[in-house]
């Protein structure tokens, strides 16, 4: 045999060692992706479930949050929405204002009421006007 089939030869045999390789490679990727996927499928309802949690998505959407959630890009923009919705509001609001007044004392005399105005002066008013004020 040739020096130059002898080449050939190693050549070809290198090519079917580096394809085997790259296959092997590529069924690992290929695995990996898959695992990822299945995963993926199996947050997604937990995913929609939390959104309705927090209020982020109506009930009406559930079954387009569950479709949107199996593509990633759109997957990304339900969560840039999501971060939107809960920055620009917050907070949690307890209940409305109803004017300036205050509800919770509307009913009760002893609010805001001083007690010298209720009983007259108190001891310590009296101790404090006579060292202060020198008695008068």
């Amino acid at each position: 045999m040739s020096q130059a089939v002898r080449g050939t030869q190693e050549k070809v045999l290198d090519l079917i060692d580096m394809s085997a390789t790259l296959t092997e490679k590529a069924g690992e990727v290929l695995s990996r992706q898959e695992q990822t996927e299945k995963q993926a499928a199996d947050l997604i309802p937990t995913a929609v479930d939390e959104l309705l949690k927090a209020r982020l998505i109506e009930p009406e959407e559930k079954q387009a949050a569950l479709e949107a959630l199996r593509d990633p890009v759109r997957t990304l923009q339900v969560l840039i929405k999501s971060a939107r919705a809960k920055s620009a509001d917050n907070t949690i609001a307890l209940g409305q204002p109803e004017g300036t007044e205050k509800r919770a004392s509307r009913f009760n005399a002893h609010v805001g009421a001083r007690r010298g105005e209720r009983d007259g002066e108190s001891e310590a008013d009296r101790v404090f006007r006579e060292r202060i004020l020198g008695g008068a």
